[in-house]
């Protein structure tokens, strides 16, 4: 499956690391699940700090970060989703 524009058009099997909000402890996992990806792509903080509302991406960012996981040209994908049809996404290479 590939996400994107023909620009920017990457596989989802080259996610590397997945970090999104966590208003449930399973939600990140779940995502990363609904995408095939591998376990423990998925970065979760959620025992660490609860819900954190859109701040959950940033911290599990901050978290991947500290842990050595985002290497030089792995790619990032962060995504948040709210109430209703609010989300946002983005894909980055480090």
């Amino acid at each position: 499956m590939g996400i994107g524009s023909t620009l920017t058009r990457f596989d989802v099997r080259d996610i590397a690391t997945l970090v999104s909000v966590q208003p449930r402890r399973w939600v990140p996992g779940a995502i990363a699940e609904g995408l095939e990806l591998p376990e423990g792509t998925a970065v979760n903080t959620y025992q660490r700090y609860a819900h954190l509302g859109g701040a959950g991406a940033v911290a599990n960012l901050i978290a991947a970060r500290e842990a050595g996981r985002l290497e030089p040209g792995a790619l990032t994908v962060m995504y948040a989703q709210g109430a209703g049809f609010t989300r946002g996404a983005a894909a980055m290479r480090w």
